[in-house]
């Protein structure tokens, strides 16, 4: 047998070429000796990869430039240097990946995992497998990822509570994060992390100019220049003010109003848009042309100000899932907003801040959505040859003291809250319910940040509330008439069932009235009454009550398709007046006997006469009636 040891300098221990069969390889085998590399000793298990270069010589990694947010299924979640949000799984982790991760730094990664070449020298790249095990052990310390982490983009948010216990207004300006109590900002990059919610970078937009803000004087010019067009309503001015105060503020508020201009043909609707726009800056974002679905994508996780021009009523469904998302956009956080793919994913996204629509026939308010948008009627501006160059001059100043505004709302941000609290209970005083109260004290805070520097007094709000009480008592017959209990009641009384008289179809409403004039409860309108499960009955302290199924198939048909399907009908009912309650038995209605409510007289609807019909007639009709 004979050995030849041939060593190759780069390749650790000697390889040995054998002959002389099979007891010589044995005898190599058994004499040989592990492999032993100059940087073993430094290896923790996480590197490996090119040869058995070490995964790092440091054992502090906490200057990483790349942030761990948690892990799940296989995904892991972290903030680029740049603060950008990123999710990667396994098969991301290339050399190519990684680069895209650190933003093409890869200096960390190469201090840290430095590669050798053949001969244990070190060269200018990393070990993709050390960096890739550092940072999953650092997502795996962080723990699963949060799906209800607040990704917050650009905008003005409510932050935690400062030294003095109140929120802190936070605003994200894309690749920067300003921190602002009381006057004091603190300035953080883009991938601030406070709490549980997080601001990644976003797109750059210009800053407010902190360092000379808007005065109260120049607050006051907006609601001066807001009076170049011509509004109907005596305090529309002042509450439109009051709306753009507020919507510098973005999602900061616990409660926000938005604003609805009705603006007749030649009113100047699309440069007041202009003016509204030129005063938020990069606060808002103008659209005129629009679906549910698209403001949701595009103002998804960010605080602004929406001013969406040519806002008409479809006569479908479009604009009012419109109107409903504004709905939404009002409390807390928003529109929280979960969306489901075919792969599995889901999406989840906060939609917030202010919306302003504008259109010659804008869509109607139902009663929830009037409890967050005020309406501004804007009627046709008049032939004066001068009123266009006053408009144009006004929407340059409001783009050249954008920037002035916001700082002036964004460092009297805590005052507005407080602000408000004070506006709600005046409101509340002053007849106003809970939800009108939110809705006034909104935009009359938001005037008041901007015209004021200090709180309000009572004689100030006292003097504000009397150019309002008009709108407030419109709005609370209006709430009064559309509310849910009238809307199901009035659907009720006007439904045409197939049912026929004299040749002519009748209302539910005309078989109550008619039901109501027969003695007995036995005629020919209680009849058939029964068959849509309602019936009159004779109380026995004198008078009568309608009473109304809570489940039947004739209100089942009559209400299928509306808010008030299902049994639902009879929850609306009780909301009529404190009159409507449950009856205290059951009751048959051409079938087996169930539960009912009870209606009483006072909201029952009497026989329609009609024109030319006299007193006369109608008593002899009555006499006529009772005789037979």
């Amino acid at each position: 047998m004979s050995v030849n040891p041939q060593a190759s300098p780069s390749a650790g221990p000697a390889l040995r070429v054998v002959s002389g069969g099979l007891d010589a390889v044995r005898a190599v085998v058994e004499t040989a000796q592990p492999a032993v590399f100059e940087d073993d000793e430094d290896d923790e298990g996480g590197g490996g990869g090119g040869g058995g270069e070490p995964p790092s010589r440091r054992a502090d990694l906490a200057d990483c430039p790349v942030k761990p947010l948690g892990h799940h299924d296989g995904t892991y979640y972290f903030l680029s240097p740049t603060g950008e949000l990123r999710s990667m799984k396994v098969r991301d982790f290339s050399a190519n990946g990684l680069l895209s991760l650190f933003s093409g730094d890869q200096s960390w990664m190469v201090t840290n995992f430095q590669r050798l070449d053949k001969d244990g020298n070190p060269i200018n790249d990393f070990i993709v497998r050390g960096v890739v095990g550092h940072l999953i052990r650092i997502c795996e310390a962080v723990g699963l990822f949060d799906p209800g982490l607040r990704l917050r983009g650009r905008g003005v948010w409510p932050g935690g509570a400062g030294e003095d216990g109140r929120p802190v207004c936070v605003l994200h300006a894309g690749d920067r994060v300003a921190r602002i109590a009381g006057g004091v900002m603190e300035w953080h990059r883009a991938g601030y992390w406070e709490g549980r919610s997080v601001y990644p970078a976003r797109p750059r937009v210009d800053v407010p100019d902190f360092n000379d803000p808007a005065s109260a004087a120049d607050g006051g010019r907006i609601e001066e220049l807001l009076g170049l067009w011509r509004w109907e309503g005596a305090a529309d001015a002042m509450l439109l003010t009051g709306i753009i105060g507020a919507g510098l503020l973005g999602g900061f508020p616990d409660w926000r109003a938005h604003g609805q201009i009705a603006a007749a043909h030649g009113s100047g609707k699309s440069e007041l848009c202009k003016f509204i726009a030129g005063v938020m800056g990069p606060q808002a974002e103008g659209f005129n042309s629009y679906s549910e679905a698209g403001l949701r994508q595009v103002l998804a996780d960010e605080a602004r100000v929406a001013i969406l021009d040519e806002a008409e009523s479809d006569g479908g469904g479009a604009m009012q899932a419109v109107v409903g998302l504004i709905r939404r956009m009002s409390g807390g956080a928003g529109a929280d907003i979960v969306r489901g793919s075919p792969s599995g994913e889901v999406k989840r996204y906060t939609v917030t801040g202010v919306a302003l629509m504008a259109g010659i026939n804008p869509p109607p308010l139902a009663p929830q959505d009037r409890s967050r948008i005020l309406r501004f009627d804007l009627a046709k501006v008049t032939s004066d040859p001068e009123a266009a160059a006053r408009v144009d001059a006004a929407v340059a100043w409001a783009r050249a003291n954008s920037a002035r505004l916001r700082a002036r709302a964004l460092l009297g941000a805590q005052r507005y809250s407080a602000s408000c609290k004070v506006f709600r209970a005046a409101l509340i005083g002053a007849g106003c319910d809970g939800r009108q109260a939110d809705l006034f004290a909104a935009a009359l805070a938001g005037r008041d940040l901007l015209l004021h520097d200090h709180p309000p007094d009572t004689d100030s709000i006292a003097e504000l509330l009397s150019p309002l009480r008009p709108r407030i008592n419109d709005l609370r017959a209006a709430d009064a008439e559309d509310s849910d209990g009238q809307q199901c009641w009035h659907h009720l009384l006007g439904h045409i069932p197939d049912h026929w008289r004299s040749g002519t179809r009748t209302t539910i409403g005309e078989l109550i009235a008619g039901a109501r004039e027969e003695p007995g409860g036995q005629g020919e309108n209680d009849i058939a009454l029964r068959t849509y499960g309602m019936r009159m009955i004779q109380l026995e302290g004198g008078g009568s009550a309608l009473l109304v199924a809570n489940k039947h198939p004739g209100l089942t048909r009559i209400f299928h398709g509306t808010p008030w399907a299902g049994g639902g009908h009879a929850g609306a009912l009780k909301r009529l007046g404190e009159g409507v309650a449950a009856h205290d038995k059951t009751e048959r209605f051409a079938g087996p006997s169930v539960r009912c409510m009870r209606v009483p007289a006072d909201l029952l609807p009497e026989r329609d006469w009609g024109v030319g019909v006299t007193a006369t007639q109608k008593r002899d009709s009555d006499v006529s009636r009772l005789s037979d």
